[in-house]
């Protein structure tokens, strides 16, 4: 099976939307991954089994430790019509601050009645965690009399 794979959206939930900067989370906060995914097949369906995984990032080229694999239930998908799924994941601590991921899954394949590893792809760098989060906004001064 063929397929296009589109670079998740990454956005915090409930609570911690204000405290999200850009691609930048603070440990604690729950954020969804959607990724998008159009699948290219002469099948008027096909089911699907659609993972996550969540590593550290590295200094060197590849990643770092897995920290999570979030494995999303069956669902059908259908020719050339674009389907987000979205993934939770409470951002951790770990040792590297960047986060890279890896969106794989597995189609059920009618011709031989098996699960096949199907299409996949990684992204680098995709987030940050923060430990802390800083303010440096500078009051105001406020004119006093004398």
């Amino acid at each position: 099976m063929e397929a296009t794979i589109h670079k998740p959206v990454i956005r915090a939930l409930g609570a911690y939307q204000a405290q999200a900067a850009g691609d930048h989370f603070l440990v604690g906060t729950t954020i969804a991954i959607t990724v998008g995914i159009t699948p290219h097949t002469n099948d008027a369906q096909v089911a699907v089994r659609p993972h996550l995984k969540i590593y550290e990032g590295s200094i060197l080229s590849g990643h770092g430790s897995l920290i999570q694999q979030i494995d999303y239930p069956e669902i059908v998908l259908y020719p050339e019509v674009a389907t987000g799924i979205s993934f939770i994941h409470v951002v951790t601590a770990g040792t590297i601050d960047r986060r890279d991921v890896n969106f794989f899954m597995e189609y059920y394949s009618r011709n031989t009645g098996e699960w096949k590893s199907g299409p996949s792809k990684e992204w680098d760098d995709n987030w940050y965690r923060e430990l802390y989060s800083y303010s440096f906004d500078v009051a105001q001064p406020v004119p006093s009399q004398a």
